[in-house]
């Protein structure tokens, strides 16, 4: 897990239940031998953060969208959250754009939720993540100066 400051951008409030009642699944059956979760075309299981329960999405539901970045040798990692946790992945897919001094550099990363780069120490690093699953988008952006100990 990756020590930093997390940004949420993106996280519609679900104004009524009946709403909130069309996004969320009953459950997703856990694989007695695999320990996976198994969902059925259409739903997924995400967890919205590293240490929460994982629950149980329509695919092209809403879901709440961060990213956490930390300094890694001679560089950065950054992890985009939500993810997902069944099996397969089908849904949800991240696009990173990086800015490390004046050179952008963009990252397809698919169902990958990270991207590891190379910057110089006291460089300044602008990070913006898209998470995207059926019709959601929702973005995350933050600034970091490279080399940085993020607590």
């Amino acid at each position: 897990m990756l020590r930093s400051i997390r940004l949420i951008v993106g996280v519609p409030l679900l104004l009524s239940s009946g709403l909130a009642q069309a996004c969320i699944e009953k459950s997703c059956p856990i694989d007695p031998v695999s320990g996976d979760y198994e969902c059925p075309l259409g739903t997924m299981m995400i967890q919205p953060e590293a240490a929460a329960t994982p629950v149980a999405k329509s695919a092209s539901c809403a879901v709440p969208v961060l990213m956490e970045c930390a300094a890694s040798g001679g560089g950065m990692l950054c992890e985009g959250w939500s993810q997902e946790v069944s099996v397969p992945k089908r849904y949800i897919n991240y696009a990173w754009s990086v800015r490390v001094g004046f050179q952008t550099t963009q990252y397809q990363t698919g169902d990958i939720p990270y991207v590891n780069f190379s910057c110089n120490t006291g460089q300044s690093v602008a990070v913006t993540m898209t998470l995207t699953n059926g019709s959601f988008s929702g973005t995350s952006s933050q600034s970091y100066t490279c080399g940085d100990i993020i607590e």
